[in-house]
């Protein structure tokens, strides 16, 4: 028997089964490429019974909330001068004779 996982509306099956409700978050099926060596390592870490879509899912999920939680441009210029300092000697992109001629200009 086939029953429709995605329905517009509730809907009772003709044989009297429960009721199959929408998805809050429906699933779309996509395709992508990744090197082989990464595919490998995938399927060597996951077990038999976990899922790779919920993996791939998670890490995309991860990555993006990372992106979210960056400080901008334009947060720093809210900030003050010894905030922006900060900001600046730890951000990753500032290497280290940048740092050596800004502690310069400052001191």
């Amino acid at each position: 028997m086939w029953v429709d996982c995605y329905p517009s509306e509730d809907t009772n099956d003709s044989e009297g089964g429960e009721i199959m409700r929408r998805a809050t978050n429906p699933t779309r099926k996509f395709s992508i490429s990744i090197p082989e060596s990464t595919y490998n390592l995938l399927d060597k870490t996951l077990s038999y019974d976990q899922s790779r879509s919920a993996f791939i899912a998670g890490a995309i999920q991860d990555k993006l909330s990372k992106i979210d939680n960056l400080v901008t441009i334009h947060d720093v210029r809210n900030l003050s001068l010894e905030a922006r300092m900060k900001w600046v000697m730890n951000h990753e992109d500032v290497d280290a004779s940048l740092k050596a001629m800004l502690l310069h200009l400052l001191s």
